[in-house]
């Protein structure tokens, strides 16, 4: 009794998936989408915490009078755009579906019960919390790509100056 064809070439086949799924990352599109998403998100959030903590900070101080609390609710709405935005470039970019809740600006049932809702609803704060914590992981980020990338051109650049007398001196 002889063995499938199929199964002579599996350990083969195995091996080859297994040296792609290692070596087969830059020339994966994934790859770069995912280092886009990364690198958006010392940008982005630059953008979200200087434009809402500004607005907060005006809104909160003014609620005093009467003109702040018009302003933490569209600061608040702001904030529920800012996490669509997210949401959808999270979408595009990454390999996963990320739920979201309905966002929106639905003034059917009057713009006062839109604004309770808006305040009320936890997903808003957790929406800001996110976005205020955007800064933090893009810092972390860019800095982390920043060095991987600077070590990996060390790296490849160490056989080119390994054993040439002086060679060194142009990293000086």
């Amino acid at each position: 009794m002889s063995t499938p064809p199929t199964t002579r070439f599996a350990p083969t086949e195995r091996l080859v998936k297994a040296l792609w799924t290692l070596f087969g990352v830059p020339f994966r599109r994934r790859t770069y989408r995912n280092l886009a998403y990364l690198l958006l998100q010392f940008p982005l959030g630059l953008a979200y915490v200087t434009t809402l903590v500004p607005l907060l900070a005006l809104g909160l101080g003014l609620s005093l009078v009467i003109f702040g609390l018009p302003l933490l609710l569209g600061t608040l709405v702001l904030v529920t755009g800012f996490a669509r935005l997210e949401v959808l470039l999270a979408d595009a970019l990454l390999p996963v579906e990320v739920e979201s809740r309905a966002v929106g600006f639905d003034t059917a049932d009057g713009v006062l019960i839109y604004a309770k809702d808006l305040v009320r609803d936890s997903g808003t704060y957790v929406s800001l919390a996110f976005l205020l914590t955007k800064l933090l992981v893009g810092i972390v980020t860019v800095t982390l790509l920043t060095f991987l990338t600077a070590l990996t051109g060390a790296l490849l650049a160490a056989p080119f100056l390994y054993n040439r007398p002086g060679s060194y001196r142009i990293l000086y």
